[in-house]
């Protein structure tokens, strides 16, 4: 799909570059960059404040636009080092004239120009149909934390420049270099003040570790005003997925309560409004539908109530199911810790079983060579020889093995285990064998017997 400014790709550097030249202020454009920096601030939980507000912190916002949230972030971050970027040449020209006392710096082709301590990603990945390999950029080049705001089940989609809706199970629990996910948090913004959106926003951030910590007394899960958050510092990466899939059922049922009672003050509003229309209405029960709908609050009230202590509470069965995993990996790193020891045992008293046999065959080869090059048994095999052609026997001397095969089995972790399980002592085989004589003259000696 194109846009009419010139033929440019839908979000290509070239249709972006038109929009920031054309309609993009004229659009409103600068105030909803500045809304939704404004938001994530609010959105942020206490403990990453604390860490982007310490001195010298670097602060990047990728796809910055015409880097209206970069005077935002420096307000509320004043000891930090806040740049901007984008991939639209134009963008980053508009933004180094309005804010001179800021750096930008401009992205070709989309790549995240350095590192910083904290990336922060405002309202760009929905536009992105990679955004997963995106965000796994912005956290080989994020030193402590990435920071991602977008569009929350956007459906429909905003068309044609969104090309991607995100719900609870989309995010990724993790990110390349180890950052895993620690804060999710959900708000409507169609009803909050000076709103620049219509529906839903999520904030995200990943962490690297060490970057964040778990203080005592601290909630796991809560409902913080109009921001329904998660706190996942304290769940491992692996069992994340389970708890947004815990999550998106409650959130489901807390909105569809929250929906009911916004119609139900919608519908009380549209009574108030029936009693001023006209002589038709004058018979109208004003009373009545002021006690229906105050009835209806209050249940939706309490519905809504019950939920949000479901919601609050939700953590608890996930943490038992945590703990639980977590003593049955303990044990398992144990058990291992037990099987490779065991292993490494095994396989040194193998070796040095084998260094054993193979020195002791070395002796006897050379006491053999010894013996055959005296002249008494010379003499001796000479009269066998005679001894052998008067009764038409052939009697030979057997040559010396010029090398023995040590073949002393070796076990993986998987063989240890069965052995233990089954009391069953270790088989271990020598081979010894002429290189000079055909194959079936090869015998096994049992190592126990050597």
């Amino acid at each position: 799909m194109t846009r009419p400014y010139d033929g440019s790709a839908v979000n290509s550097a070239g249709y972006w570059d038109g929009r920031f030249l054309s309609d993009w202020e004229d659009r409103g454009g600068p105030q909803q960059t500045q809304f939704f920096a404004r938001l994530a601030l609010r959105m942020l939980p206490d403990w990453l404040r604390e860490d982007l507000a310490c001195e010298g912190r670097s602060i990047l916002d990728f796809g910055c636009a015409e880097g209206d949230a970069v005077p935002v972030l420096a307000a509320a971050f004043p000891g930090a080092d806040v740049r901007g970027s984008d991939f639209s040449l134009a963008a980053i020209e508009i933004a180094a004239g309005r804010y001179p006392n800021h750096g930008f710096s401009h992205a070709p082709d989309g790549r995240v120009p350095h590192e910083a301590d904290v990336i922060f990603c405002s309202n760009t990945i929905e536009h992105l149909p990679h955004w997963r390999d995106k965000l796994s950029e912005l956290a080989r080049h994020a030193r402590r934390h990435v920071i991602a705001l977008a569009p929350f089940d956007e459906f429909p989609l905003l068309e044609p420049e969104h090309v991607a809706s995100f719900g609870f199970g989309t995010l990724p629990a993790a990110l390349d270099g180890g950052l895993k996910l620690v804060h999710h948090a959900i708000v409507s913004t169609t009803e909050l003040e000076g709103s620049r959106w219509v529906g839903r926003q999520f904030l995200a951030v990943w962490s690297r570790p060490g970057a964040f910590a778990v203080h005592a007394g601290e909630a796991a899960a809560d409902t913080i005003g109009d921001f329904d958050t998660i706190d996942f510092r304290d769940v491992p990466a692996e069992a994340i997925p389970h708890c947004l899939r815990l999550a998106k059922g409650d959130y489901r049922k807390f909105d569809r309560l929250r929906a009911e009672r916004n119609s139900g003050m919608r519908r009380l509003g549209a009574a108030v409004e029936t009693l001023g229309m006209g002589e038709a209405n004058r018979d109208c029960d004003f009373d009545s539908l002021v006690q229906v709908a105050t009835e209806r609050l209050l249940h939706n009230e309490s519905a809504l109530k019950s939920a949000l202590e479901q919601l609050a509470t939700f953590h608890t069965p996930v943490a038992s199911e945590l703990t639980a995993a977590r003593e049955e990996a303990r044990a398992a790193r144990e058990e291992l810790a037990t099987l490779t020891a065991a292993l490494e045992h095994h396989n040194a008293a193998v070796a040095e079983h084998e260094a054993a046999l193979q020195s002791n065959f070395d002796m006897l080869r050379n006491s053999y060579s010894t013996v055959t090059s005296m002249n008494s048994f010379r003499y001796m095999m000479r009269a066998l020889e005679q001894y052998g052609r008067i009764r038409g026997v052939r009697i030979a001397v057997p040559p010396v093995p010029e090398q023995m095969r040590v073949n002393l089995e070796r076990l993986d972790l998987t063989e240890i285990a069965n052995l233990k399980a089954r009391s069953q002592p270790v088989p271990r085989m020598v081979e010894a064998s002429n290189a000079n004589e055909p194959s079936g003259a090869t015998g096994a000696v049992d190592d126990r017997r050597a």
